[in-house]
């Protein structure tokens, strides 16, 4: 399959490209991976705090799961484009990176914000109550810790959250959410009297 037509390749559907690659056909991955090389790094660039080092890793790692789901016929539906597969593979690769100290930096950090403006209690020391968050955070358990994790750190909206967390409907998201923040907050509080 050497010398593939550049035009062919223009006009085959998802589908039929995905048969191209598991026929053997590596021009066509190589075409894809330097098409959207750029592209996905931008992507990455505006929208998560990764260097652009990184990135190109995370992409690497990206395509070589794309191409052992194509090999394994692991891709059932391919009604959107193989660009969005991609990138959606991407997005759980980078929010697992996250998931390591600077995450729960972040999220003690935003949690903490969160709470001194909800309290209106201006802690003097930052990371006194850094600590007790994380102490805090801990013990509260599930599924408040998924859900203060999700809305915080990951920047989930509350109806992603309700379907990663399979509630029915968003509005429980929200009144759980609620319910979570504030024991945090009052353990927070009744921790620092």
């Amino acid at each position: 399959m050497a010398g593939t037509n550049p035009t062919k390749t223009l006009e085959l559907n998802p589908q039929q490209w995905m048969d191209e690659i598991r026929g053997g056909n590596r021009q066509l991955l190589d075409e894809f991976y330097l098409n959207n090389r750029e592209d996905f790094i931008g992507w990455g660039l505006n929208n998560y705090r990764i260097d652009r080092e990184q990135l190109v890793d995370i992409y690497q790692d990206t395509i070589i799961i794309f191409y052992e789901n194509i090999l394994y016929n692991r891709i059932k539906d391919v009604s959107s484009n193989l660009k969005t597969y991609l990138y959606g593979i991407a997005k759980n690769l980078i929010l697992k990176k996250f998931r390591d100290d600077r995450k729960i930096d972040r999220h003690e950090e935003n949690v903490q914000e969160h709470l001194s403006f909800q309290a209106g209690y201006d802690f003097e020391d930052l990371s006194e109550i850094k600590g007790k968050v994380k102490t805090e955070l801990d013990s509260l358990g599930e599924p408040c810790r998924s859900i203060l994790e999700l809305f915080y750190v990951e920047n989930q909206n509350i109806e992603t959250i309700a379907q990663k967390l399979d509630y029915k409907s968003k509005d429980v998201v929200k009144t759980q959410k609620s319910r979570c923040l504030k024991t945090l907050k009052e353990k927070i509080l009744q921790a620092n009297v």
